[in-house]
């Protein structure tokens, strides 16, 4: 019994900290230079955003596609600008990968 709680408590452990992990395209595409995780920068925390949209059945395609859009006037003035060059399936990982941050 206790060696089953311990491997539940390690795997749920290691998923937490895997969700928290940034895809490798949230560094090269840029988006941690105007992102955090969970501070605001000169948009908002990635955690905020994945709280804001948490609870949408269309978070997935609508956060896929504000990636790859860019917009202005969700979260303030200041636009994010599009990454139109970025592969649909990378906008869909960084979109999931919002999600999940808790």
């Amino acid at each position: 019994m206790k060696r089953t709680l311990f491997g539940l408590m390690v795997a749920v452990s290691a998923s937490t900290a895997f969700a928290q992990t940034p895809p490798d395209t949230f560094e090269s595409k840029y988006c941690s230079g105007c992102h955090a995780i969970d501070k605001k920068m000169v948009g908002p925390a990635m955690k905020e955003v994945a709280a804001k949209h948490k609870d949408k059945a269309d978070a997935l395609a609508y956060l896929t596609g504000k990636i790859k859009k860019g917009g202005v006037g969700v979260w303030g003035q200041i636009p994010m600008p599009a990454n139109d060059s970025l592969p649909d399936a990378d906008a869909k990982v960084l979109a999931e990968w919002i999600l999940k941050l808790k």
